[in-house]
């Protein structure tokens, strides 16, 4: 609260209070501008960040949060306060995991996870937040799990 004694008889005395009533308002409301947030680990290595598309909006921003080796963990995004476009969720090794598509704070789109290979897993496509069919590729996964396992065709 900003209390305020205005001179009543020295108009030119007024003016200038009136002034810096004006300008203390003013500041005060740059000074509340959202800056960009970063977290750290205890290591000092970078954990999140959180990057905001106007500095006078603080429901619109991007989220980008790191392993605690530095590695890409998430990349995700929010407009007016829901998730909004693409949402990549990374393994440690740096390949993708996982790619949704968000549309108002739903899915909306081909939705699509591999496996720590790099294979292509499974895809789901999304009508505004409704599952509408789901492709599994078998064969990739079969490979995958082949490459895990150790070799027990031979024998010793």
């Amino acid at each position: 609260m900003i209390v305020c004694i205005i001179p009543k008889k020295n108009n030119k005395m007024r003016l200038i209070t009136l002034y810096i009533v004006f300008l203390i308002i003013v500041c005060s409301c740059v000074n509340k501008q959202e800056e960009n947030r970063y977290e750290y680990y205890d290591s000092g290595q970078l954990k999140r960040e959180i990057i905001f598309k106007d500095k006078n909006d603080t429901t619109s921003f991007k989220v980008m949060q790191y392993y605690k080796d530095g590695a890409i963990n998430i990349k995700t995004e929010f407009i007016k306060g829901q998730r909004t476009g693409k949402y990549e969720l990374f393994y440690k090794n740096g390949k993708l995991h996982v790619k949704k598509t968000y549309k108002d704070g739903v899915l909306h789109g081909i939705d699509k996870e591999y496996t720590i290979n790099g294979d292509l897993m499974e895809e789901r496509l999304y009508i505004q937040g409704k599952l509408i069919q789901v492709n599994k590729y078998f064969e990739n996964i079969k490979n995958h799990i082949l490459k895990m396992e150790p070799d027990r065709t031979s024998v010793g």
